[in-house]
């Protein structure tokens, strides 16, 4: 492509998921039971993520020409960021990407515009609506829960209360 880079227009993952189903279903009934169901989501998760990348290489690729064009060898912390927020364009791909190009991704930029927005989702989330004082009363005596999703595939994690009905309670069916 022209951004120096070659990525195939078939999408795979549904025949990679077939396989996987194959094997696994007799252990987990759910995956027959659902069989098409499993394909039609992930195919069109792919097909999301396929234009997602096309969308952001397309828009990449003009951001490092402009790099270019005015004698820069960095791409803004502030353009990483609008990739990945704006348009979904995974940074580890961005960062290949502009360095395959010559040039640099300034990273501090970008890490500083993700902690304001982490901090400003903190916030929304501190002023959700929809539950009643009861159950912000019960939240607000539970210690807070530290999110590592940006950092960690997996985190052990204990439950530690569950409130239904406005009430703490042992347990809870579906």
């Amino acid at each position: 492509s022209e951004n120096g880079v070659c990525c195939s227009s078939k999408t795979f993952l549904a025949e990679l998921c077939e396989v996987a189903m194959s094997q696994n279903c007799g252990a987990y009934p759910e995956l027959s039971e659902k069989h098409d169901y499993i394909l039609k989501v992930l195919s069109l998760e792919e097909e999301r993520f396929d234009a997602t990348i096309d969308a952001g290489l397309n828009i990449l690729g003009g951001v490092i020409a402009d790099c270019k064009a005015n004698g820069k060898d960095t791409l803004s912390g502030d353009d990483a960021f609008k990739l990945y927020d704006t348009f979904g364009f995974p940074i580890d791909l961005t960062r290949e990407i502009v360095e395959e190009a010559g040039l640099k991704t300034d990273d501090e930029g970008f890490k500083t515009l993700m902690l304001a927005q982490r901090e400003r989702a903190r916030a929304a989330r501190a002023n959700i609506s929809g539950w009643d004082n009861a159950t912000k009363t019960l939240l607000a005596d539970l210690p807070t829960t530290e999110f590592t999703g940006y950092s960690e595939n997996k985190t052990d994690a204990k439950v530690i209360a569950i409130i239904a009905d406005g009430m703490l309670v042992d347990n809870i069916n579906e």
